[in-house]
C-alpha cells in the first residue's frame, strides 16, 4: 500500500501542478485583455510626441506578447507599473523598454505656433531692362 501512497502523492502533485499552471495561463490571457484595453482606451497625446508616440509600441507589444510564454503576465505587470502608474501620476505614460531610446525632434514640419517669415521687400527699381 505504500505504492498506491506514493502514486496518489504523484498524481495529486501533478494535478496541482496542472491546475496551477492553467490559472496562470488563463490568468495571463485575462490580464493581457485588460491591459490592452486599459492601454488603447489612453488618449495618443499621453504617449508622447508626435515624432515619437508610443502608444503603437505599448499596444504592439501587449499584442506580441500573446505569442510569448508568460508575456502577457509580464507586459500587464508592465503596464500597471510603469504605463498606467506613471500616467495617473504625471500625465504622461512612461516609455517601454522595447521601444528604444527616446528619438530627436525632426527638422520638419516647421512648428505651427510660428508667426509666419515676414514679406520680402520688392527691389527698388524694375528688373526687366
Amino acid at each position: 500500500d505504500l505504492v498506491d501512497l506514493v502514486d496518489l502523492v504523484f498524481v495529486g502533485g501533478f494535478f496541482l501542478f496542472w491546475v496551477a499552471v492553467m490559472a496562470v495561463t488563463v490568468g495571463g490571457v485575462i490580464v493581457g485583455i485588460v491591459s490592452l484595453i486599459s492601454a488603447s482606451q489612453v488618449p495618443s497625446e499621453a504617449f508622447g510626441p508626435w515624432w515619437d508616440n508610443t502608444k503603437t509600441a505599448w499596444l504592439l507589444g501587449m499584442a506580441v506578447s500573446f505569442a510569448v510564454p508568460l508575456g502577457t503576465v509580464v507586459v500587464a505587470w508592465f503596464w500597471f507599473t510603469k504605463g498606467r502608474a506613471e500616467y495617473r501620476a504625471t500625465g504622461v505614460v512612461d516609455r517601454p523598454f522595447w521601444a528604444g531610446p527616446p528619438k530627436p525632434m525632426p527638422h520638419y514640419p516647421p512648428p505651427t505656433d510660428m508667426p509666419p517669415p515676414p514679406p520680402t521687400a520688392s527691389p527698388p527699381f524694375p528688373l526687366d531692362r
